[in-house]
């Protein structure tokens, strides 16, 4: 919810070793505003405080991979049409996997 109107969608899974962020969908009304950047904030600082990393899929063609990136995801591996990718938080050590 955006300013009381529906903005989109969310769908994430907290496992005990890992945050898998696996769907955002907003509205293009809601586009560009920085919603998605807040959102993805909200989900690292939760990941932060439980000492886990998120982790998320994205389609090699989609624009989103950068704002990933912006926020810190790399890519840890890559199936036939998505990037795996990871945000490793501070005091976490890359070898952490949560999903893998």
């Amino acid at each position: 919810m955006v300013e009381g109107e529906d903005a989109g969608m969310l769908e994430v899974m907290r496992e005990p070793k890992c945050i898998f962020f696996e769907n955002i969908e907003l509205a293009p009304e809601f586009q560009s505003r920085g919603i998605g950047a807040d959102i993805i904030g909200d989900l690292l600082r939760d990941a932060s405080s439980r000492g886990v990393p998120v982790e998320l899929q994205v389609a090699q063609v989609n624009r989103a991979r950068l704002l990933y990136e912006r926020l810190g995801f790399v890519v840890f591996g890559e199936a036939e049409t998505h990037h795996l990718m990871r945000a490793i938080l501070e005091g976490q050590h890359p070898s952490n996997s949560g999903s893998q």
